[in-house]
């Protein structure tokens, strides 16, 4: 995900990572500025031993009306490990909340790491199955999300699916 985010030009922005669970994923976003949210503060007290150069909270992204913790930089790049196809009724709401969040100018796009194979959230914007990852057990897929009004020249590039 890390060489996604590079790829891309947002180098330069935080990563805001939501289900970080225990820092798995976190580790490749060192050199970031990196806040991990998750419900679960035993998984967090782990993601701190782990990735001490992030800073975690304890956040709902899928109650009414979640906000975006504050950060320094001047964008910041949205990343999801959350287990969408387990949301349920949640999921509505976590569309909801990431749609919203996409009209603030300072958030350069979204990431969701999937196992589903086709699109996994209804969202407007440009989006793109970007890799599968074989590594993973089992293999998973990351999407791209562009907000609507993406900042010229931070167009995510096409990749073949």
């Amino acid at each position: 995900m890390r060489r996604i985010i590079d790829e891309q030009g947002f180098a330069k922005s935080a990563i805001i990572e939501f289900g970080c669970g225990t820092g798995s994923v976190t580790r490749s976003f060192d050199g970031h500025e990196v806040i991990g949210l998750d419900l679960d503060e035993r998984l967090l007290a782990k993601a701190r031993r782990n990735c001490p150069f992030a800073r975690f909270e304890t956040a709902d992204v899928c109650a009414d009306g979640f906000e975006l913790p504050k950060f320094t930089s001047q964008r910041a790049y949205l990343v999801s490990c959350i287990p969408v196809v387990n949301l349920g009724e949640r999921r509505v709401v976590f569309e909801r909340n990431l749609q919203r969040l996409f009209e603030d100018s300072r958030v350069s796009g979204f990431l969701q790491f999937t196992y589903l194979p086709k699109r996994p959230l209804n969202l407007q914007g440009k989006v793109q199955r970007r890799n599968l990852v074989l590594r993973n057990l089992p293999p998973a897929f990351i999407y791209c999300w562009e907000p609507s009004q993406g900042t010229p020249g931070e167009a995510l590039t096409a990749e073949a699916s």
